[in-house]
């Protein structure tokens, strides 16, 4: 059974400014694309990325320099962080 995928408000705007940053350079497009396919990843496996700090797990974005970090829920898989890794780690979660 799939989870739903719901993005907070601070993980769709660190998606949409990563989509804007990277469409300047000609690669908004593969970018969602590497996420998307991760996301569906963790909606049918939610529990195959490691824990990071608390109930929060964390899982790579290929060829990006992002992690997404995500909570589950019920059947939901909340995604709190679509985060840059060269930011402030301390910054990771809400």
């Amino acid at each position: 059974m799939a989870f739903n995928i719901t993005l907070s408000n601070t993980a769709s705007e660190q998606l949409t400014e990563a989509f804007l940053w990277y469409e300047k350079r000609g690669k908004g497009n593969s970018l969602l694309k590497e996420v998307y396919q991760l996301l569906d990843t963790i909606s049918e496996n939610p529990k195959l990325f490691p824990i990071d700090f608390g109930e929060y797990r964390r899982a790579k974005v290929p060829k990006y320099p992002y992690i997404i970090i995500y909570f589950t829920a019920t059947n939901n898989v909340v995604v709190t962080s679509v985060f840059h890794t060269k930011q402030n780690p301390d910054k990771r979660f809400p």
